[in-house]
């Protein structure tokens, strides 16, 4: 099967279904960065809270719930896209 720009699946090295899809097509890394935020936001409110500085906890809350919720949906959108892709360049029977 020729290697397709927009198939992400990495024919030439796997028979697995969209194994090596993260490597080969990094359309969906934005939503991984942002998933990475949100930890680093949570880690950020636990210690702000721990040393008493609750302004500090509330934003860093905030902002680890909105990376985590984007990131997911981003993440989310990105697998559905490659199963609609691999879908649509599945060889018929």
């Amino acid at each position: 099967m020729p290697d397709r720009l927009d198939d992400p699946t990495d024919h030439a090295r796997t028979a697995v279904p969209r194994a090596g899809e993260a490597m080969k097509d990094n359309r969906g890394l934005p939503g991984y960065v942002l998933i990475a935020v949100a930890v680093v936001a949570v880690v950020i409110c636990i210690v702000a809270a721990a040393v008493g500085a609750i302004g500090w906890a509330v934003g860093a809350g905030i902002v680890a719930v909105l990376a985590a919720a984007a990131g997911s949906v981003w993440v989310y959108a990105e697998r559905r896209r490659v199963g609609r892709v691999a879908r649509a360049n599945a060889p018929r029977e």
